[in-house]
């Protein structure tokens, strides 16, 4: 009876992946090569549509395995500004 008892752990809060990779980032890679491949039938747009999804969706697993919400907290740091100033406005008569 020296053992501990074990309780299992749930991860209620899963990030949304398909195949490994950001659900939104996957599906627009997806509708992109299935644009190329399927719509403009050509032998140029079938090779690049392959290479396109072959090369990328490696890169967009990486990203999903470092950071499941990478693409939302990029698009988030790009929307602040370069510098943010240590005092408010001293006229307040003319804030912008």
């Amino acid at each position: 009876m020296s053992q501990l008892r074990r309780s299992p752990v749930f991860k209620f809060n899963r990030a949304n992946l398909v195949l490994g990779a950001e659900r939104e980032l996957a599906y627009l890679l997806g509708l992109l090569t299935l644009m190329l491949i399927v719509v403009l039938q050509n032998m140029f747009t079938f090779v690049l549509g392959v290479v396109l999804w072959m090369g990328l969706m490696p890169l967009l697993r990486m990203m999903g395995d470092a950071d499941p919400q990478m693409s939302k907290t990029f698009t988030r740091y790009t929307r602040y500004q370069k510098y943010y100033p240590a005092h408010s406005p001293k006229n307040y008569s003319q804030r912008s």
